[in-house]
C-alpha cells in the first residue's frame, strides 16, 4: 500500500495518507529470527513503513527487481505495460485485464521463476499425522495438505533431496557431504523463495520455515530408508544365493556338542522334575494334566541318556573330554543318534550364526534362529525318529507328536541361546576396536 506523510511530530504518532483516507501510525514489532538457531535474536518496535523510491518504466526496464508497485495512471500509450512485464520470471496480480484497472489502484509483481520439480513418491499425510501435535502444525488447516501450492513446494524440496541422495554414498565422509549440502539447502535464499510462494508473503515466520525443513528432513529420511532396504534385500539375496559348506568338525568341535548335548538334556529334565514337583501340591484338572505331561517328558528324555560305560573306547568326543576333565563325575551322555541330531542342529545354527548374518540380523537374531529350526523339515523328522511313534492317526499319537514337538521346543532353545552366546563372542573379537595410544 502507497501513502503520503500527512503530518508528523516529535510527541505524536505520524499520520499518513492512505487513497485520501487518514491513518494513524502505531509501533509494530518486529523480530529478528536466526535460521540456524531457529531462535530470536533481537526485537524492536517500529513504525510499520519503508521508504519508496519512483522509477518511470523506461528507467526500470531490464532490472530485475522482486517486490515491485505499479502506478498505470501516467500511461499515455500502447505497449507501456508490455514493457513492465517483459521478464519471464515476474507475474502480476490483479488485474486480469488491465484496461480496467483504476487508475488509482496499484498492485504487486512478485519474482516467480518456476521452481523445478520432480514428483514425490512420499505421501504428504503421512508426515501430517506424524507431526500432528508439533507447534509448527497449530495454524496450518488440514484443507492446506490437499492443496496444489503444497504439492508443488513438496515435489521441489523432493527434487533437491534426490538431488543429493542420488550421489555415490558409500562411505561416513560422503553421508556427512550429502548432509552438509541438505543443511545449505534449507539455509538457502532458494529455499526461502520457495516458502515466500508456498504461503503468498514476503516474510516468513519460524513456524512456516519449520515446518517446510521438516519436511525437507522427512522426505531426506524416506529416501535413506528406501536405500537401506534395497541394500538389506540385496544382502538377504546374496546370503541365500550362498551354498552352505559343511565343514568337518574337529575332536574338539565334536567333543563340545556332545558336551552341549548333555548339558541341554539334563536342563530341561531338571526343569521339568521341578515344575512336576510344584503342581504335585495342586488339585486343580489343569494343572493334573499339565503335571502329567510335563512327568512325560521328563520319561522321554531318560530314554536319551547312556552310561559312560557304553560309549565306544575309540570315540574321538569322549576322548577329548576325558582328556580335558577326567571322569564326567555324573555328565550326562547322549546315546548315538541324540548326539547326530544335535550336530544336525549345530549345522543349521552355525549357517545362520555366520559374520554375514549376523551383520544383517543382528538386532533379531534370536528370532531368526528360531524360524530357521522351527522349519527345517529335515531336522523335525530327524528329532521324531528318534522316538517310537506310529503314523496310524490315532488320537494318542497325536497328543504324543505334540508332546514330543513341545520337546522338541524347549531342547532346541536351550542350545540356540547358548550357540546364540557362542558366537556373540566371535562376533565381539572380529570388530574393531578404537586403539589407545
Amino acid at each position: 500500500m502507497q501513502g503520503v506523510v500527512h503530518h508528523v511530530a516529535k510527541d505524536s504518532l505520524p499520520i499518513i495518507n492512505f487513497n485520501e483516507k487518514l491513518v494513524t501510525l502505531e509501533r509494530a514489532s518486529f523480530d529478528v529470527f536466526d535460521l540456524k538457531q531457529q531462535k530470536n535474536l533481537a526485537s524492536r518496535k517500529q513504525f510499520p513503513v519503508i521508504l519508496a523510491f519512483a522509477l518511470t518504466v523506461h528507467r526500470a526496464q531490464g532490472q530485475t527487481l522482486q517486490n515491485v508497485e505499479v502506478d498505470s495512471f501516467s500511461f499515455f500509450a500502447p505497449g507501456q505495460m508490455r514493457d513492465t512485464f517483459v521478464m519471464p520470471s515476474v507475474e502480476c496480480s490483479p488485474p486480469d485485464d488491465p484496461t480496467d484497472q483504476d487508475p488509482d489502484d496499484t498492485y504487486i509483481c512478485m519474482d516467480m521463476d518456476e521452481l523445478p520439480v520432480l514428483a514425490s513418491p512420499w505421501d504428504i499425510f503421512e508426515f501430517q499425522t506424524e507431526n500432528k501435535s508439533a507447534p509448527f502444525m497449530s495454524d496450518i488447516s488440514p484443507d492446506f495438505f490437499v492443496s496444489l501450492p503444497l504439492e508443488d513446494h513438496v515435489n521441489y524440496l523432493y527434487y533437491n533431496v534426490d538431488a543429493i541422495v542420488s550421489a555415490k554414498l558409500d562411505n561416513s565422509d560422503n553421508w556427512i557431504n550429502a548432509y552438509t549440502k541438505l543443511n545449505e539447502f534449507v539455509l538457502s535464499d532458494k529455499h526461502i523463495l520457495s516458502i515466500q510462494k508456498l504461503f503468498k508473503v514476503n516474510n516468513i515466520n519460524k513456524y512456516q520455515n519449520k515446518l517446510s525443513t521438516k519436511i525437507v528432513f522427512w522426505l531426506m529420511n524416506k529416501e535413506i530408508e528406501k536405500k537401506a532396504k534395497a541394500v538389506t534385500a540385496k544382502q538377504i539375496t546374496d546370503i541365500e544365493a550362498e551354498t552352505s559348506i559343511e565343514e568337518e568338525l574337529s575332536s574338539a568341535g565334536k567333543s563340545k556338542i556332545r558336551y552341549l548335548t548333555g548339558a541341554c538334556v539334563q536342563k530341561i529334565t531338571k526343569r521339568l522334575k521341578e515344575s512336576v514337583l510344584r503342581k504335585m501340591g495342586q488339585s486343580t484338572k489343569k494343572s493334573k494334566l499339565a503335571m502329567r505331561m510335563d512327568y512325560k517328558k521328563q520319561c522321554l528324555l531318560k530314554q536319551f541318556r547312556i552310561s559312560e560305560l557304553d560309549v565306544a573306547d575309540n570315540d574321538e568326543s569322549m576322548v577329548e573330554i576325558d582328556f580335558k576333565q577326567g571322569p564326567s563325575r555324573g555328565l550326562t551322555i547322549p546315546n548315538d543318534s541324540v548326539f547326530n541330531f544335535f550336530l544336525s542342529l549345530h549345522s543349521v545354527l552355525q549357517h545362520k550364526l555366520s559374520l554375514k548374518q549376523m551383520h544383517l540380523y543382528l538386532e533379531d537374531l534370536h528370532n531368526h534362529c528360531r524360524n530357521a529350526v522351527d522349519n527345517d523339515d529335515v531336522l523335525i523328522g530327524k528329532w521324531i525318529s528318534l522316538f517310537d511313534i506310529q503314523d496310524d492317526g490315532k488320537i494318542e499319537d497325536e497328543l504324543f507328536l505334540t508332546l514330543i514337538m513341545e520337546l522338541y521346543r524347549d531342547v532346541t532353545e536351550h542350545f540356540i541361546r547358548i550357540s546364540f552366546v557362542d558366537s556373540l563372542k566371535y562376533f565381539k573379537r572380529t570388530i574393531p576396536r578404537k586403539r589407545i595410544f
